[in-house]
């Protein structure tokens, strides 16, 4: 107990000893600190929402190539069931040749999503997650090894039909045909179905992302928020402090030196001012003030004592 009040008052008379600079040069750097961590803070949310707001930027263009992608399927498929309807080989060849450009279109949309690339749609971001990617190499190797070769038989078959000039089937051929379609759609509604898992993926990442962006932002807000309260407390603590560590010593010396006048005027010459209760330079000023007494008083007494 007595070693804590010891400590208390050694503590005490630091405060007390320590100068006004000093302490405003404490204040000011503990406010200093308080606004480096919140710049710090803030610089880290910063971070974070360009991290979650890069993810949206990349990721909602795989949305859009998926659809782009899905789209060209479809047109390939319209254009493989126009093979059917063909009589001449000129108009077959001109839906060929439309196909071939869809095939161009779809290859640049998944080459794109792998890659990257500035496509009419805008900027693609080639996807780092390994999942997609692979889902997209699926995609177009089905595409290459499945759904093209059925898509190009679909055609022979109707050139070796057309060629022939007869208007008529066999049910050979019908049934080549029909295995023709029944391979393509195969292929093509395993595409389109993995191109669905790929958007639904894309539409989660960004709503994630979303999500994210709105926590950051809310955290951020919280924390400024109340280290900006904290630094405001802190700042008005601080002037409080500085006030009282100037003012109470001023009025306690003038309090010692109206009871130093009430004294002398009552014939008590001897009583002098207690500098071991002031600190820093007011300490120095009650010294003065007691040697300036001394000086005063000294050659009365000797007077006093010849008379």
């Amino acid at each position: 107990m007595l070693q804590n009040m010891s400590m208390s008052k050694a503590k005490s008379g630091m405060l007390k000893n320590m100068g006004v600079s000093t302490k405003l040069a404490i204040g000011f750097v503990s406010v200093t600190v308080i606004l480096c961590v919140v710049a710090l803070l803030g610089y880290r949310g910063m971070s974070k929402m360009d991290g979650e707001t890069q993810t949206v930027i990349e990721t909602v263009p795989l949305s859009n190539a998926a659809m782009e992608m899905k789209f060209w399927i479809s047109e390939s498929m319209t254009l493989a069931m126009e093979f059917f309807l063909q009589k001449d080989q000129r108009k077959l060849d001109i839906r060929w040749q439309e196909y071939g450009d869809t095939v161009k279109e779809f290859d640049i949309f998944c080459q794109a999503v792998l890659n990257g690339a500035e496509t009419s749609e805008g900027t693609i971001y080639a996807t780092k997650d390994e999942a997609l990617r692979r889902l997209i190499e699926q995609v177009d190797q089905k595409h290459d090894s499945e759904f093209q070769p059925s898509v190009k038989g679909i055609y022979d078959l109707m050139t070796a039909q057309i060629s022939k000039g007869s208007k008529t089937v066999s049910s050979a051929e019908q049934a080549a045909m029909d295995a023709a379609d029944e391979k393509t759609d195969e292929a093509a509604v395993a595409m389109l179905t993995i191109l669905d898992q790929i958007d639904e993926t894309a539409v989660s990442a960004v709503e994630s992302s979303t999500t994210n962006l709105h926590n950051v932002a809310k955290s951020s807000e919280i924390q400024s928020l109340v280290l900006a309260v904290i630094g405001v407390i802190l700042a008005s603590a601080l002037g409080v402090f500085v006030a009282r560590s100037i003012s109470a010593p001023i009025n306690m010396l003038i309090e010692e030196v109206g009871g130093l006048v009430k004294s002398s005027t009552e014939g008590q010459l001897d009583i002098r001012v207690d500098a071991d209760s002031f600190g820093w330079k007011f300490r120095d000023v009650a010294v003065g003030l007691n040697e300036m007494l001394d000086a005063l008083v000294t050659p009365l007494k000797v007077a006093a004592e010849q008379i």
